[in-house]
C-alpha cells in the first residue's frame, strides 16, 4: 500500500456504487467465462462492447482490490472499444493500492489508443511517481510518435541507476521519434554505458535515426 499520488486522493476514487461487491463478482465471472469470450468479442464488436463495458465500468466503483484489478483486465483486454472507461481509469492510476494504480496504468494505453490526447499527460504526472514509472514509460511508448511531448520523461529516466531503465528510456525516445540531435549528448553516455544492453539500445536508436532521415531525404 502506498500513499497516494498528488492528483487524486483515495477520496476520489468513490464513485457512485450502483452495484454491490456480490454482483461485481458475479459480473466479472460472466465476463471471464469460456476463456473471456465475451472480453475478446467485444475487442472488434462494437455493438457487443457497449454491453460489457459499461458492465465493467460499474465493477470500478468499489473498493476491493481483487474487483478492480478484474476489471481493469478486462478493460485492457478489450482495448480502444472500451474508451468510455478513460476517465476511470486514469483516476485509478493513483490509487493507494500500488498493483491497481500499475494495471491502471498499462490500460489506460489500451483503452485510449485512439485519443492519445486523453491519455499523455497523466502517463507523464504518473512517470513521476516512482512505483509508476515503468509501465508509465511502457504506456507511452505504445503510443509511438504521438508521445513526443513526453520525451522529457524519458531523458530523466535515463538518468537511473538501473541499466534496465536506462534501456527503456533509450527504447521510448526511439519510439516516440525524439530527435537524435537533441539527444547528442545523452547518446554519447549511452555509447559509453557501462551496460552492454544500454550500449546496443543506443546504436539501434542511431541507426533507426539514420534509416529514417533517409528514407525522408535519399541524398542526404
Amino acid at each position: 500500500m502506498r500513499k497516494c499520488g498528488s492528483w487524486w486522493g483515495c477520496n476520489s476514487f468513490r464513485m457512485t456504487v450502483t452495484i454491490t461487491r456480490d454482483e461485481a463478482a458475479q459480473i466479472l465471472r460472466e465476463v471471464e467465462a469460456n476463456l473471456c469470450a465475451d472480453l475478446y468479442k467485444s475487442r472488434f464488436d462494437e455493438a457487443h462492447a457497449a454491453i460489457i463495458v459499461p458492465r465493467l465500468i460499474a465493477c470500478l466503483g468499489l473498493q476491493d482490490t481483487d474487483i478492480l484489478r478484474r476489471a481493469l483486465s478486462g478493460l485492457h483486454t478489450i482495448g480502444p472499444l472500451a474508451a468510455a472507461s478513460i476517465d476511470f481509469v486514469t483516476k485509478l492510476m493513483f490509487h493507494c493500492d500500488t498493483i491497481v494504480a500499475q494495471n491502471a496504468t498499462l490500460t489506460l494505453a489500451a483503452v485510449a489508443w485512439r485519443c492519445p490526447e486523453r491519455a499523455i499527460k497523466p502517463l507523464v504526472h504518473a512517470a513521476s511517481i516512482p512505483e509508476l514509472q515503468k509501465p508509465a514509460l511502457f504506456s507511452l511508448i505504445s503510443f509511438g510518435k504521438a508521445a513526443i511531448f513526453a520525451t522529457e520523461v524519458f531523458t530523466t529516466a535515463f538518468e537511473s541507476r538501473d541499466a534496465r531503465m536506462r534501456r527503456l528510456a533509450l527504447r521510448g525516445l526511439k519510439e516516440i521519434g525524439a530527435d537524435p540531435n537533441a539527444m547528442q549528448t545523452l547518446l554519447e553516455r549511452a555509447q559509453n554505458d557501462s551496460n552492454k544492453q544500454v550500449r546496443a539500445a543506443a546504436e539501434r536508436f542511431i541507426l533507426s535515426a539514420k534509416s529514417n532521415r533517409l528514407a525522408t531525404n535519399p541524398h542526404a
